[in-house]
């Protein structure tokens, strides 16, 4: 959802000055794999929940396929840590980690309503 350069991602709420003539309208946001902040813990800030499901080292990068926990979107999350960041978080696959769009490219919708997918 979009309202007045606000757009919100589950809990998580990200500036979107660029649409600050938007009232309440539904958006999609793309997010490349690379901007996408990964932790293992919330640290006080809003964070999407979400579960390891596969785990790819290729080259300089380690891929992550995420599963978000609140259900809202079925497609899985695409994200690319660096190898030295990878081995700081240990993952597995299985675990549990929070994450956090850095940059996001959203497409609005000119129906009123439900959260972006």
């Amino acid at each position: 959802r979009v309202h007045q350069g606000r757009a919100w991602i589950g809990d998580v709420e990200i500036d979107a000055p660029e649409h600050a003539e938007a009232e309440n309208l539904a958006a999609i946001a793309y997010v490349r794999p690379h901007d996408i902040e990964v932790d293992l813990s919330r640290n006080g800030e809003p964070v999407l929940a979400a579960r390891v499901s596969h785990i790819l080292s290729v080259g300089p990068l380690v891929r992550l396929e995420l599963i978000r926990e609140d259900h809202q979107n079925s497609n899985p999350v695409q994200v690319e840590i660096s190898k030295e960041r990878f081995r700081e978080l240990q993952l597995v696959k299985g675990d549990q980690v929070f994450i956090k769009p850095r940059r996001l490219d959203l497409f609005l919708s000119h129906t009123h309503g439900s959260s972006i997918h």
